[in-house]
C-alpha cells in the first residue's frame, strides 16, 4: 500500500517519513507547507525534519496540479492524490479531508489506523519471502 501523508501528521511525526519511505509519496501542497511552516518557531523544527527526510529518502511526488489558483490546500491534496495512477492512502488528522477523500473514493485513515495497519502486516510475508521459501 502506497501512502501519503497530511501535514499535520509530519509536523507532529515526522519519522515517519524515513520509517516507511518505500511505501509513501509527497503531496507538493504538503511540501510547500512544510516549507511555510519552517518558519514557525513552533513548527520548525519538524518541518525542516519533514523536508530532511524527504531529501535524503529520495521520496516521489505526487502529479504537480496545472491549475490551482482557487483551491484549497485540502483540495489541492485530493486533486494530486487523483491524478496519481496508483491507489494512494491518506494519513490525516483532519476530519474535513477524510471528507473530501470520502467523497472522492479515496482511502484515508488518521494515524491511529496508520500504526494499526502497519503493526498487523509487519509479520506477514511479503511476496519475495514467500518465493525465497517456496511456498
Amino acid at each position: 500500500m502506497i501512502f501519503t501523508f497530511d501535514t499535520n501528521i509530519l509536523l507532529q511525526v515526522p519519522s515517519i517519513l524515513r520509517d516507511y519511505s518505500n511505501q509513501i509519496i509527497i503531496s507538493n501542497t504538503v511540501f510547500n507547507e512544510l516549507d511555510y511552516r519552517k518558519r514557525f518557531k513552533e513548527h520548525q523544527e519538524n518541518a525542516q525534519l519533514s523536508i530532511k527526510h524527504i531529501k535524503n529518502n529520495n521520496l516521489r511526488f505526487l502529479p504537480k496540479l496545472k491549475n490551482e489558483k482557487n483551491l484549497k490546500n485540502d483540495e489541492k491534496i485530493i486533486e494530486e492524490i487523483l491524478l496519481n495512477k496508483q491507489r494512494i492512502t491518506l494519513v490525516s488528522k483532519d476530519e474535513a479531508i477524510h471528507v473530501r477523500a470520502k467523497e472522492n473514493n479515496i482511502k484515508s485513515m488518521n494515524l491511529q489506523e496508520f500504526n494499526n495497519f502497519i503493526l498487523s502486516n509487519e509479520d506477514k510475508p511479503t511476496s519475495n519471502d514467500l518465493e525465497f521459501f517456496n511456498l
